[in-house]
């Protein structure tokens, strides 16, 4: 797990992070991002589920490149964003699957903390130089992107509220956005500082713990189709070795029957 700390408020960030369709021109590695579809819940307090996004991704290495599809599942009210594979789909990734824990910064107004986490598994064909990149520098280099094109675009709206309102209005949008990011920490304004830092980290072991039961409850029903499949294939083995050796004996009793002709 990386933990980043951003210069930018929380929506800012989710801003980023959504920003599926143009992923091309912020993560490194990535050639190809395109949501294919998107699905708006409606969220009950059993179920903070907010909207299920499926998005089409192809990475890019040196006369190598791996397409893949995600399901993301997306809770604004947990803060939080987990994502596995789209098993409908054939990916060039054997596995996926991980999560993003987005909340205001403990300290610093109008800052952000970010959790993310993510497991990756490939298939042998796959060069080491990509498998190594993708355990390892993919996790440290997806947290750098969300901080500098979330900082770039908090600083390009401080210049717009200054440039259109004027240096009053640019600290009364300041002190809104202070207020809403205030609203959104009402939930940790008891705490302490190390009580507000020992729950997010609670709260992200939490959603990490969510995130891996998504990725095994997935497998699992990945398992089972491939199970079905394999079973099916079982059966038509054993069915073709059944017609093979029927069509031996046949074959064999013809042989037979030609040689006695022959000899009488």
């Amino acid at each position: 797990m990386v933990v980043q700390d951003i210069d930018a408020p929380t929506d800012v960030v989710w801003g980023r992070i959504l920003d599926y369709d143009n992923y091309a021109n912020m993560v490194p590695k990535t050639v190809e991002s395109k949501n294919y579809k998107v699905i708006d819940h409606k969220p009950t307090k059993a179920n903070p589920l907010e909207q299920t996004i499926y998005t089409r991704m192809k990475v890019g290495f040196p006369m190598l490149k791996l397409e893949f599809f995600i399901k993301h599942l997306y809770f604004p009210s947990e803060n939080s964003l987990t994502w596995t594979l789209d098993y409908d789909k054939s990916s060039d990734f054997n596995d996926s699957c991980g999560y993003w824990y987005v909340v205001p910064h403990p300290d610093k107004p109008d800052w952000t903390r970010v959790y993310y986490s993510v497991e990756v598994a490939l298939f042998d064909w796959v060069p080491k130089f990509v498998v190594d990149f993708m355990s390892s520098k993919a996790l440290t280099d997806a947290t750098a992107w969300v901080k500098k094109y979330s900082e770039l675009e908090w600083s390009k709206q401080a210049k717009n509220r200054v440039s259109s309102d004027g240096d009053t209005a640019g600290e009364s949008g300041t002190a809104s956005t202070g207020a809403a990011v205030k609203k959104e920490r009402t939930g940790l304004s008891f705490f302490s500082p190390k009580k507000r830092k020992e729950k997010e980290a609670e709260e992200a072991a939490a959603v990490a713990a969510a995130a891996a039961e998504v990725c095994e409850e997935d497998g699992d029903e990945e398992a089972k189709s491939v199970g079905e499949v394999l079973k099916r294939v079982g059966w038509t083995r054993v069915a073709l070795v059944a017609i093979v050796c029927i069509l031996g004996l046949y074959n064999a009793s013809l042989a037979f029957d030609r040689f006695r002709d022959d000899g009488n």
